[in-house]
């Protein structure tokens, strides 16, 4: 599994190598804070994990929502307060509705419920496998609705990362998606 998973993270890193060297590495800021995003989605599969043993997939994912609408609407209103404008907070609103609606319901509640039911099923380290299609979806989104330019590397590295995701869940230990298997008689709704 090792090798096939080394193909994927080569395949990355490759695509934003290439990408570095044709923007002389103008963004190294991005690609930092690529790295952190990574890292962090290694954290929350992990704890996402160890929660399903106790947490059905809509309860984490309630609780990732409530959480994270406390803390930053929190954040929001200390701001709004220190700068003296607190009757201001909600004056927005009218403009971003669609906005809100689909990144709070399409992009954070349905993309994470699935992750939370996902790793109810597999394995974190399988789940972290799949993570690596986004490289995949996001080069195809600026491609088909962004309509930049489709660089020679982009192929090669996606055809190294479909080719490693494929055959690392293809040829993987049948262990490594049925070792952490939901407990019997769990509730995934």
């Amino acid at each position: 599994m090792a090798d096939r998973g080394f193909i994927i993270v080569a395949g990355v890193i490759f695509i934003f190598f290439m990408q570095q060297q044709e923007t002389e590495g103008t963004q190294l800021i991005g690609s930092l804070v690529l790295l952190g995003s990574v890292l962090a989605t290694s954290c929350y599969n992990i704890a996402s994990r160890h929660a399903a043993e106790r947490f059905s997939p809509l309860q984490r994912t309630w609780a990732m929502m409530f959480s994270g609408a406390v803390i930053f609407n929190s954040i929001a209103l200390a701001q709004h307060a220190v700068a003296g404008r607190i009757s201001t907070f909600f004056e927005p609103l009218p403009k971003v509705w669609p906005a809100i609606l689909y990144l709070g319901v399409l992009s954070s509640v349905a993309a994470f419920f699935l992750v939370n039911y996902s790793l109810s099923h597999i394995s974190a380290i399988q789940s972290a496998i799949f993570t690596n299609l986004v490289t995949v979806i996001a080069i195809a989104a600026g491609v088909f609705i962004l309509k930049e330019v489709f660089h020679w590397y982009e192929a090669l590295g996606a055809v190294a990362i479909l080719a490693g995701v494929w055959g690392t869940n293809h040829f993987g230990p049948q262990a490594l998606t049925k070792t952490d298997a939901t407990p019997a008689g769990q509730n995934l709704s």
